[in-house]
C-alpha cells in the first residue's frame, strides 16, 4: 500500500472459520507458508467484530 508517497506495510488480524472438509484441510496446512483464502465477512453475533468465512484455499508459490 502507498500512502503520502511512502510504501506502508499493512497487517490485519481477524477471526476466521471453515467448515467440513475445508476445516480439515486448514488443520493440515504448514505454518509459515503463504496461502490465499477466499470467502466472505459476516458480523459476529452479539459483537462489533467480523468473522471471515473461508470458502477456498490455494497455496501462493511466490509471494511478493
Amino acid at each position: 500500500m502507498t500512502e503520502a508517497g511512502s510504501t506502508r506495510q499493512v497487517k490485519l488480524t481477524m477471526k476466521a472459520v471453515a467448515f467440513g472438509t475445508l476445516a480439515e484441510q486448514t488443520g493440515q496446512l504448514p505454518l509459515g507458508k503463504p496461502f490465499r483464502f477466499t470467502g466472505f465477512l459476516v458480523n459476529a453475533r452479539g459483537s462489533k467484530s467480523v468473522v471471515f468465512h473461508i470458502q477456498a484455499i490455494e497455496s501462493v508459490p511466490n509471494p511478493i
